[in-house]
Parts: structure tokens; C-alpha cells; sequence
């Protein structure tokens, strides 16, 4: 064979095989990718224990007279609307709180989200309304953090516990002008001597 009839086969070889590649590669993308890709949506979790950070006694306060003014059925939905709230769901903890009350002689359990420490270091048996006390109709924080092992009861899983084992406050919460509440947690500082180290702690929760 001579050389220029072999470069002829060679270079319609080279055609060929090109043509072949540019099939087989056409073919690939358009099947796309052997394996799909996945997406998954971010699982967002709320804090237990948001509601420590930046607790205003104002707040709550205002948010309790406005579920009070709601007849039962609406006000059990709009709490459970804040259960499911990622930002605002730990609110859940000091609201039940004041908003409801023991059955009888039913016991009126805490949420199991760990164990408190306190503003006096006393003990749970000293703070049933924990994490809060109601001084003069006041919802003041006496929890100062929580030791957790495990896992935080849900503040849905809460809040359907009280819905289910308790009942409403009967007693009315009212709002206050900041200088009552500031006075009124003075006066429950200045009748509880032990709180007195953490003063600065239970007066931030009155501006």
C-alpha cells in the first residue's frame, strides 16, 4: 500500500472515531447525569432556651393580656401558632405558665427541659411556677440557665400537656407602665435577700 492511500484510510479513521465521540458524548448530556442530585431542605430547630436571652417581663405581660381577651378556642390556637414558631416557640415555657393553672389538687408539672439553677440557688420545691414567679401578677425570671442531659421537652409537647392536664388562669393578668414593674421587682428583690446577687439579672428583665 502506498503512503497516500494510507493517509487516506487514516484520515477517514480519524473522521469516523470523531463522529462516534461526538454521538456518544451528545447522547450522555442530554440523559443527563447518571445519578440526580438531591436536595434536602435544612431542618431548622428552635433554642430551648431562647427565652432566657433578653427576657422582658413587658413582653410577656402583653402577650398574656392579649391571649386573655380570646375565648378559649382562640387563644389555645394562637398559642400553638407561637409553638410552631421557630424564632418565638421557647415563649412558650413562661406563657403556659401564667396563662394556666393545676386542676383541683393536680399538680401543675414544669416543662422538662433540664434542671434550673436560680436566682437564690434554692431548689424547684421554691419556684413551682419555674422558669418564672408570679410576684404582685408580675411574671419575673428566676431560672438563670438549665443543665440538660438529654433531650428538651417540645414547646408543643408543652403546651398540649397544659391544654389537656390543666386549665385556664382564672385570675386576670394586667399590663403595666415600666415604672410599676420596675418598682414591683425591687419590692421583690428588697423581700427576698438571697436574689440580691443577682439584682442587675431581675432589674434588666424591667426596661
Amino acid at each position: 500500500m502506498d503512503l497516500s492511500l494510507r493517509k487516506v484510510i487514516m484520515s477517514q479513521l480519524r473522521s469516523r472515531l470523531i463522529c462516534m465521540l461526538m454521538i456518544t458524548m451528545g447522547a450522555c448530556l442530554a440523559a443527563g447525569p447518571a445519578t440526580a442530585p438531591t436536595t434536602q431542605r435544612a431542618v431548622v430547630h428552635h433554642s430551648t432556651f431562647d427565652f432566657l436571652d433578653n427576657y422582658r417581663i413587658a413582653h410577656y405581660l402583653d402577650c398574656a393580656v392579649e391571649m386573655q381577651k380570646l375565648d378559649p378556642r382562640n387563644r389555645a390556637a394562637r398559642l400553638r401558632e407561637l409553638a410552631d414558631d421557630v424564632e418565638h416557640a421557647s415563649e412558650i415555657y413562661p406563657l403556659c405558665r401564667m396563662l394556666f393553672e393545676a386542676k383541683g389538687k393536680e399538680e401543675f408539672r414544669r416543662p422538662m427541659i433540664g434542671a434550673p439553677g436560680f436566682v437564690d440557688r434554692g431548689q424547684t420545691a421554691d419556684w413551682p411556677l419555674e422558669p418564672i414567679t408570679l410576684y404582685r401578677g408580675i411574671p419575673i425570671l428566676v431560672s438563670t440557665g438549665y443543665s440538660l442531659g438529654g433531650y428538651a421537652e417540645e414547646p408543643k409537647s408543652y403546651l398540649e400537656y397544659c391544654l389537656d392536664e390543666c386549665k385556664w388562669r382564672e385570675e386576670k393578668i394586667a399590663a403595666l407602665k415600666a415604672e410599676e414593674i420596675k418598682k414591683t421587682v425591687n419590692d421583690f428583690i428588697s423581700s427576698n435577700p438571697k436574689v440580691a446577687k443577682q439584682a442587675e439579672m431581675l432589674l434588666k428583665q424591667a426596661e
